[in-house]
């Protein structure tokens, strides 16, 4: 017998028989996007035990969603009062943005949230989109068996379970979608309203964002840049090199004018010569 089996390497999680680290490396699989699958392969790599079996593993996650989503609920409603605080008013003004499983507006999955507007910004809420149901997809399978009895089984998984698709609309649209539902929410959830959006694009008494429109900026000098390439212009000479536009002179120029914007954003002819300057 191992003596070292009965040696635990880490603290047992108050109340329960589960070890510090294995909660915490759980959830580590959930938050770098690895799950279950990428554990093992750590485990193998490192020669360490095997994490615990899939079945297991889901049935821990059910648990671990619980405790996430209660301290979650805490944070979140943490954050707007502190939001409340500042102003002393329950209309306040909010940030936020938003996320893809993966790049190109083809993914199934996307997430958005809404940040406070305070000295030390804290998420207020979240909103995630699916296209699909990991549950739905696995009873399919039970169709291509073609018998009564699978069928049977495929109706009962649909009526009981709880669908994860609740987005029908190109993916593109997540975030504005999802940003457009936690608006509608506020006051029910919390009682208060957001009177102010600080983001592109959103007509919800728009305020713009220097962050972003420096962002923009850049973008847009570096697509000028490109497209005249080596073309001279109207001086004779091409828009790159010594001197000229170069991607060295984008970034602090980008830098620069947002600084110019901050100092006069209440005069608009200081912030004109500050920007010509």
């Amino acid at each position: 017998m191992n003596f070292f089996s009965f040696l635990d390497s880490s603290p047992q999680v108050q109340d329960s028989k589960r070890h510090d680290i294995n909660v915490r490396t759980q959830l580590a699989g959930h938050l770098t996007g690895i799950r279950h699958a990428g554990l093992q392969k750590i485990c193998a790599a490192l020669n360490l035990p095997s994490s615990l079996e899939e079945g297991r593993h889901n049935k821990r996650d059910k648990e671990l969603l619980q405790v996430v989503q209660k301290f979650a609920n805490e944070s979140t409603s943490t954050a707007i009062q502190e939001a409340i605080d500042v102003p002393k008013s329950t209309d306040i003004t909010v940030s936020g943005d938003g996320t893809w499983q993966t790049r190109g507006f083809s993914s199934k999955h996307g997430a958005a949230d809404l940040i406070s507007t305070c000295d030390s910004p804290k998420v207020v809420d979240i909103e995630t989109c699916s296209k699909t149901c990991n549950v739905c997809l696995g009873a399919e399978s039970l169709l291509q068996l073609g018998t009564l009895e699978a069928r049977a089984k495929y109706n009962q998984i649909i009526i009981n379970h709880d669908c994860g698709k609740n987005f029908d609309q190109p993916s593109g649209n997540m975030e504005a979608s999802s940003i457009l539902k936690m608006f509608r929410r506020s006051e029910k959830k919390y009682g208060v309203r957001y009177k102010g959006f600080i983001y592109l694009g959103i007509e919800i008494q728009k305020i713009e964002d220097i962050n972003h429109f420096g962002k923009r900026l850049k973008r847009a000098l570096e697509v000028i840049k490109q497209k005249c390439g080596k073309e001279k212009l109207s001086d004779g000479k091409i828009i790159g090199g010594k001197g000229r536009l170069t991607d060295q002179m984008i970034t602090p120029f980008q830098i620069y004018f947002c600084e110019a914007i901050r100092k006069n954003k209440n005069d608009l002819d200081k912030l004109y010569k500050s920007a010509q300057v």
